[in-house]
């Protein structure tokens, strides 16, 4: 049976015998932990084409989905391990998973499962969540605990509190949601904003809530830490979730703090996840909801001229509204986003939020500039800039990854998303 488990997604094999190919020889009956990011290297090693374009994100989800299939335990502190050392027995003898995972290592990469990719309706708003399926039940699992999620108004900032509010309801409650103030800055201001909800006289057991981070703020890191220390003191009747929305200017200033502070609170969290922008699939889905026709034709122009970017997705739709060819509605809208000058082109770049952000800005006119780079040769060299040191280059590519102006490629490498690029650099 744990082969037919592992068998429902090449990754789940990969993950597995993974962790036990790094064991091999080992004395502690593969009970090793592992965090999500010494995942992430391993397994991109081990299969480039499997994992060189999985994101953070997309491992996170992963790995959840094969703790719920009995395949693994994710401990207190955010690692994971096989649940028992008798997994592996029934994966047959050392040599066997060797030789799998061998033969796994020259596959071509897998097909994702094309649900993940969707998006879940609004309901009452004809609009859909800017959360992939995949996503929310990364940013919503069954039990107690903290996720962050980074946005601009480019990637549906604006729609998450209603998108929330859809995962939140029950019947006792119909959708309640409870925002913490702005003004519960301080880690003991949140903390008893949570006790609060969690002693209310209510039936339901499920609790949401949400807090807006907008700009730079010092204390963040501590707040974030709090709560995911009070999450862990609620009992199992009860689940908490408690979840942190950072726009851009509170995204650029969390992955400029210490690497190994951030890293060390991202692996405390149950996820750190960014919407994406939409892709064939996600365009297919919304073409269909409109009844428009959704041949490859046509989610090709639509792709061609909006990049994904929710706003042009809106836009578009407006325009479209009594005509047919929405084919030349795309190339129309594209016509004028080649204008940088024009209101919708300035109104995108503020919507994607950059433009304060010089050295981010300097990073991506870099990359756009060389086109494409393997993310172990991005060093300040290549930006002739000496000022700029290795930790604030990976900080800026990840913040730029985070808010979807860069692109990792099959292969692994960094790529400019063409629109922000013209939008921005010209």
């Amino acid at each position: 049976r744990l082969d037919w488990t592992l068998a429902l997604d090449s990754r789940y094999q990969a993950i597995a015998w993974s962790l036990v190919y790094q064991q091999l020889g080992s004395q502690d009956g593969y009970a090793r932990a592992y965090s999500r990011g010494e995942l992430l290297t391993l397994l991109r090693d081990l299969w480039p084409l499997g994992f060189g374009a999985l994101t953070f994100d997309d491992l996170t989800g992963l790995l959840e989905e094969m703790c719920g299939l009995g395949v693994l335990i994710r401990s207190e502190d955010g690692r994971y391990r096989l649940r028992s050392p008798n997994l592996v027995r029934l994966m047959g003898t050392e040599e066997d998973v060797v030789h799998r995972l061998g033969e796994l290592a020259k596959a071509p990469r897998p097909v994702a499962f094309d649900a993940d990719s969707h998006h879940a309706l609004i309901q009452d708003s004809g609009l859909f969540s800017p959360l992939t399926h995949a996503q929310e039940r990364q940013v919503v699992p069954e039990r107690s605990g903290v996720s962050l999620i980074f946005a601009s108004e480019a990637l549906g900032a604006s729609l998450l509190p209603k998108a929330l509010k859809r995962l939140r309801r029950d019947e006792e409650q119909d959708g309640r949601l409870l925002e913490l103030p702005v003004g519960a800055s301080l880690p003991t201001s949140i903390l008893e904003h949570l006790e609060r909800e969690m002693t209310r006289e209510v039936k339901s057991r499920r609790h949401f809530c949400f807090q807006w981070i907008r700009t730079q703020d010092p204390l963040v890191s501590e707040r974030i830490a709090e709560a995911v220390r009070y999450c862990r003191t609620v009992g199992r009747g009860a689940i908490l979730r408690v979840i942190f929305l950072l726009e851009p200017e509170a995204t650029c200033a969390w992955f400029g703090q210490p690497s190994r502070v951030r890293e060390d609170l991202e692996q405390a969290v149950d996820a750190a996840v960014a919407p994406e922008r939409w892709g064939e699939r996600g365009v297919r889905q919304w073409l269909e909801h409109r009844e428009r026709v959704a041949v490859p034709r046509v989610v090709e122009s639509v792709l061609e001229a909006t990049s994904g970017w929710l706003p042009l997705l809106l836009e578009l739709d407006a325009r479209a509204k009594g005509r047919d060819d929405l084919v030349e509605v795309s190339r129309e809208l594209a016509t004028e986003l080649a204008n940088g000058r024009a209101p919708i082109s300035e109104r995108i770049r503020s919507e994607i939020g950059l433009e304060p952000f010089g050295s981010a800005l300097a990073v991506l006119r870099g990359i756009h500039t060389v086109g494409s780079v393997s993310e172990t040769d991005v060093s300040p060299g290549l930006f002739d800039d000496e000022e700029m040191s290795q930790e604030d280059l990976s900080s800026q590519c990840e913040f730029l990854l985070r808010m979807r102006v860069l692109d990792r490629d099959p292969d692994g490498c960094l790529r400019a998303e063409p629109l922000a690029s013209r939008l921005y650099l010209g």
